[in-house]
């Protein structure tokens, strides 16, 4: 934060290329810009164009690029040729890009909004932060009519959650409700809808992080999550179901070192749920992942013997938890993939 964050330089010129998958053939050089690093390479949903990021020929500096796949025209710059770009997203409809860059000051990190086809200049997302602030996560919400974002815009080093449309049309809204002194928002989900983002924060207390939901355009926020005692916390890797009706996570109501597996409807209908059942004393729930059809579970907790990391299964409608494999006294189950 503060910083300029830019891709890793790499040792040796690396240029863009497209080939055709059924017909090969010698590849087409997109840019042939001399000494061109590029990181990032992205498709537009239509497969015409890429867009990825490059460093400027013979000076610092790194700047948002789109090529024709096939060739015909030399690419274009995106962003104005000052400062650095350091990430980007593009709209699903492949108009927009939003990148983040220090474009206006040196070292502060803001987002700002672009036509794909060059026919305006860019214009900043986010309202000017405050001496030492700045812009770090951002997303698109899935329809890429809004951005998502947090920024120290108001406190250096206290971090909301802000929106905006990807259009930069409208200047940006503060999400959350006043935070505790001490507080940020420290990761955020946007429902499959666009229409809500489900965030993790210390909002009431500070270092007790739980779970909220608010209208992406503003408006009242539900807490998610029941009061967690102090220095309790629900953990970043939350996960939103396909649909969008339920958020699944960890948390340690419990104990500090004891995380158990959570669903709570993500409208805040009814309190959350405990889907890892009862575990031996000192088990802990280290990891999960969500099936892609949204039916179940999988998790790594030594739920049996303490200190015996296994893998688990559960309906994510609740029920006994499935031991997949059981491990012996001196193993673990270290990563899990679905």
């Amino acid at each position: 934060k503060g910083t300029t964050s830019t891709p890793n330089p790499i040792p040796q010129p690396v240029f863009t290329y497209a080939v055709d998958l059924a017909t090969g053939g010698t590849p087409r050089l997109l840019d042939a810009t001399t000494a061109k690093y590029v990181q990032e390479l992205v498709l537009d949903p239509q497969a015409t164009r890429v867009f990825y990021i490059g460093r400027r020929p013979f000076q610092n500096g790194w700047d948002l690029l789109t090529a024709r796949l096939d060739g015909s025209l030399p690419p274009d710059v995106l962003n104005l040729p000052t400062g650095a770009v350091d990430a980007f997203r593009i709209t699903p409809d492949g108009a927009t890009a939003v990148y983040r860059a220090d474009q206006s000051t040196t070292g502060v990190l803001e987002l700002y909004s672009v036509a794909t086809d060059g026919s305006a200049a860019p214009q900043k997302v986010n309202t000017t932060p405050v001496a030492g602030g700045g812009v770090t996560l951002f997303e698109l919400s899935p329809d890429g009519t809004r951005v998502v974002y947090l920024s120290d815009r108001d406190v250096d080093n206290e971090f909301e959650l802000h929106s905006a449309p990807s259009d930069a049309s409208a200047p940006g809204l503060e999400l959350n409700p006043p935070l505790v002194a001490g507080g940020d928002v420290t990761h955020f989900l946007v429902t499959p809808d666009s229409a809500f983002v489900v965030y993790r924060a210390d909002q009431a207390d500070d270092q007790t992080f739980e779970l909220f939901r608010v209208p992406i355009g503003g408006g009242a926020t539900v807490a998610l999550t029941v009061a967690l005692p102090a220095d309790r916390a629900v953990q970043a890797d939350f996960v939103l179901s396909p649909d969008g009706q339920s958020v699944y996570f960890r948390a340690n109501p419990a104990g500090a070192g004891r995380n158990e597996l959570f669903r709570v409807p993500a409208d805040g209908s009814a309190a959350p749920a405990v889907l890892s059942g009862t575990l031996v004393a000192g088990g802990s729930v280290d990891s999960f992942a969500l099936t892609p059809d949204g039916t179940r579970l999988a998790y790594i907790a030594d739920g049996r013997v303490d200190g015996v990391k296994e893998l688990w299964s559960v309906p994510t409608t609740g029920g006994t938890p499935l031991l997949l494999h059981t491990m012996p006294a001196a193993g673990d189950v270290d990563t899990l993939r679905i």
